[in-house]
């Protein structure tokens, strides 16, 4: 699988590349270390998000960790919602408000459909990382996509349908914080079919030692001071 830009692919999904042209394009973007980047055109008021195991419901910030947003939404100037994703302690796949960057030194395969719905990132180690927005039309097909619902039906039935899921999976291997399918593995032990609503922060994580680089602190420091200053809650 050779990874391509959004522009690129869908090009290439036409049969505008030969084979030597598109080895090129993966020869010369390991060469540089080109960032590759697309975006999620899916912006919604609201959007449940399903990592880990773990439903979140109106909750601006999933996952923090010594203070610092990990995974959090913040705001367009329509009020629609727009996804940041920035997991110690590596950080090779991330988004920017929607923007999606992977650092392509390690990547086995990238592959992000036309449509801007999903990503999903294959490293040579075997790590993975993949989202997903899908929209749901109601209760029963929820249960049917997310099983774990079934035990919060109660939950469920506030939802307005039809509603806008976000599915993450992060499984990388030296990460303290794991997002399975369904279960999210944090620091030696098991989190599992939660359901978290209205919550200003979802998961609230204190390390015993620094998971960031300084670089990473100063990078994500900087976006939680506009999350703060944009007055979501």
């Amino acid at each position: 699988m050779i990874a391509l830009c959004r522009e690129h692919a869908d090009k290439a999904d036409n049969g505008a590349y030969t084979d030597e042209q598109l080895r090129r394009f993966k020869s010369e973007a390991a060469k540089h270390e080109t960032e590759i980047s697309g975006r999620f055109d899916w912006m919604r008021h609201e959007i449940v998000v399903h990592a880990g195991g773990t439903f979140f419901v109106e909750t601006p910030v999933l996952v923090e960790i010594d203070g610092i947003p990990s995974i959090w939404f913040s705001r367009n100037q329509l009020g629609e919602l727009m996804l940041n994703y920035d997991m110690p302690p590596r950080g090779r796949t991330r988004i920017q408000e929607n923007t999606w960057i992977v650092t392509p030194g390690d990547v086995r395969e990238i592959v992000s459909p036309p449509g801007g719905r999903a990503l999903s990132v294959r490293y040579t180690n075997g790590d993975y990382f993949g989202i997903e927005y899908r929209e749901v039309p109601d209760a029963e097909e929820f249960v049917r996509r997310f099983p774990g619902a079934a035990s919060h039906m109660s939950a469920l039935n506030r939802l307005t349908f039809p509603v806008t899921v976000a599915s993450i999976t992060d499984t990388t291997t030296d990460g303290r914080v794991v997002l399975h399918p369904d279960h999210t593995t944090l620091m030696g032990g098991v989190l599992r079919n939660n359901w978290l609503e209205r919550c200003g922060v979802g998961f609230a994580i204190s390390s015993p030692m620094p998971l960031f680089t300084e670089e990473q602190q100063r990078a994500i420091a900087s976006a939680a001071k506009a999350y703060n200053e944009s007055g979501l809650t």
